[in-house]
């Protein structure tokens, strides 16, 4: 059963795209607002049973910078993987699907999700952005 055959090909063999970089961002941001909603469950769930005491708790974690900086993230993960999914959609249709349009609907997506984030910064961290 010892059988010459050739082996898959890796990642290091490739030549790196952007159509991949969007992809996998794609696949990131999903798995980073995965854990944000779950954190948000797990804290309701515990909020429901805390007392006054653990309110005030999370209210001044709320205010600190490390917390502030996560909804950022958040906000601006949650509006990437939306505009890579409305990307995806297309590509559903048969649009976009050469490397060139790949490559567009990819800067795009990220153009206007950033653009978005930037707009609603305000309304995010409670502070204008200027």
């Amino acid at each position: 059963m010892n059988q010459k055959r050739p082996l898959s090909p890796h990642l290091q063999i490739y030549r790196w795209r952007w159509t991949m970089f969007f992809s996998i961002m794609h696949r990131v941001t999903g798995v980073f607002i995965t854990a944000g909603v779950v954190f948000l469950c797990i804290k309701l769930i515990v909020f429901g049973f805390g007392g006054e005491e653990f309110f005030e708790a999370i209210h001044s974690f709320a205010q600190t910078l490390i917390f502030q900086l996560a909804k950022l993230a958040f906000a601006w993960a949650l509006l990437v993987h939306y505009c890579l999914g409305i990307r995806h959609l297309f590509f559903d249709v048969g649009k976009f699907i050469n490397l060139r349009g790949g490559r567009f609907s990819g800067y795009a997506a990220f153009s206007i999700a950033t653009i978005i984030w930037l707009a609603s910064f305000q309304l995010i961290i409670g502070q204008p952005l200027f």
